[in-house]
C-alpha cells in the first residue's frame, strides 16, 4: 500500500493516487463528521485525503472555499498531512461521482439538511449508483475510531455481494477485525420448499470459499444465523430467516462498519432504490459502505439513470 511520503506532496484536481479517500462536503454537522471519519481512515490507510464541496450559484467561490478552511478547522486540531481542497460549481452528486474514479473510498454524510440533503434519495442513490468506488455514509456521531473489531457484510446470490464479500474481508484483514457474514432469506413454511433451504445454505458455503481464498482466508469469520436457529455441528452456515434489513441492523449494533451491495437479485435486491440501504442508513450504529454494482448484475445503467432522475 502507498505511504504518504514526508515531503511536501503536490496535488491536482486529478490527483492520481488510487488509494485515496475522497470526502463531499457542505454546511452540515453529518458532514464534519464524515470528514473526520474520512482523516481517520486516510490515517489508517496512509493514504491522501481530497475534500470536495460543490457549490450552486447564487453562492460564490471565495465564500466556498471560506467555508472549506472552516470545516477542516472543525474537523481537525491539526490538519492531516496529505489533503487536498477542491471545490467545484457543480451539483454535489455529480461532482462526487466524477471525483470517485481512481479512488479507494468515497465518503459522503447522512442528513436531513444542507447540500447532501435527502441522503437516502439523492446522493446515496446516484453517487453509489454510478460511482467508480465504494461509497460511506456517515451519520453524526459515527466519526468515532473503530473499537469493536467487527465488520459486518450481508450477502445475496448476486455477484454483487461477491464483491461486497471480497471488500469486507480485505477491510477485516487490514484492520485485524472479524468478519460477521449475514444471508437472509424469505420466511418459509418449514413443510414447504426444504429444497430451498438447502439451497441458500449451498451457496453461501461455496460463495465464502470461493472468495474468501488466499489471503482472505486468514480473515475470523462467523455467519449470521438468526434468533433461535443455532447452528448444529457439521451443519455448516445457516441463513437467518428475517427480514434483511432487520438483520443486517442488529448484527451491526457492535461493528465498526457495515457493507451491502448496491444491487442484486437475491434477498438484498434493490438495495439502493428500495428500502434496505435506506433502513441500514436511517438505523445502523455504524457507518455503512455501499459497494457498486457489479457489471454481471447491471441490467440497464441508462434506464436506471433515466429512473433516478425521475424520482
Amino acid at each position: 500500500m502507498r505511504k504518504v511520503m514526508d515531503e511536501p506532496h503536490v496535488h491536482s484536481p486529478l490527483c492520481g493516487n488510487q488509494d485515496r479517500i475522497v470526502v463531499g462536503v457542505d454546511r452540515s454537522a453529518g458532514s464534519v463528521a464524515a470528514l473526520r471519519w474520512a482523516g481517520q481512515e486516510a490515517r489508517l490507510r496512509q493514504t491522501h485525503l481530497h475534500v470536495v464541496h460543490a457549490w450552486e450559484p447564487p453562492g460564490r467561490r471565495p465564500e466556498a472555499e471560506a467555508l472549506l478552511r472552516d470545516l477542516l478547522a472543525q474537523a481537525f486540531e491539526r490538519l492531516p498531512a496529505g489533503v487536498e481542497r477542491l471545490t467545484v460549481q457543480s451539483h454535489a452528486a455529480e461532482a462526487l461521482t466524477a471525483a470517485s474514479h481512481g479512488a479507494a473510498l468515497l465518503v459522503v454524510g447522512s442528513h436531513v439538511r444542507g447540500a447532501f440533503s435527502g441522503i437516502c434519495r439523492s446522493v446515496s442513490r446516484r453517487t453509489a449508483a454510478f460511482a467508480a468506488c465504494p461509497v460511506a455514509a456517515v451519520r453524526e456521531g459515527q466519526d468515532r475510531p473503530p473499537r469493536f473489531g467487527m465488520i459486518v457484510v450481508g450477502v445475496d446470490d448476486s455477484f454483487t455481494s461477491r464483491d461486497a464479500l471480497r471488500w469486507a474481508a480485505a477491510e477485516a484483514l487490514h484492520r485485524k477485525a472479524r468478519l460477521k457474514v449475514v444471508h437472509t432469506v424469505v420466511p418459509m413454511p418449514p413443510r414447504t420448499s426444504p429444497w430451498a433451504q438447502g439451497e441458500a445454505r449451498e451457496m453461501l458455503t461455496n460463495m465464502l470459499s470461493e472468495v474468501l481464498a488466499g489471503p482472505l482466508a486468514k480473515v475470523q469469520v462467523s455467519i449470521e444465523t438468526g434468533p433461535g436457529e443455532p447452528p448444529g455441528r457439521g451443519a455448516g452456515p445457516r441463513p437467518v430467516r428475517s427480514r434483511a434489513s432487520i438483520a443486517l441492523i442488529a448484527a451491526a449494533q457492535r461493528a465498526d462498519l457495515l457493507v451491502v451491495g448496491s444491487h442484486g437479485y437475491g434477498s438484498v435486491s434493490g438495495a439502493l432504490i428500495g428500502s434496505i440501504t435506506s433502513d441500514c442508513l436511517r438505523a445502523a450504529a455504524c457507518p455503512v459502505v455501499i459497494i457498486p454494482q457489479a457489471r454481471e448484475d447491471q441490467r440497464s445503467r441508462v434506464r436506471a439513470a433515466k429512473i433516478a432522475m425521475e424520482n
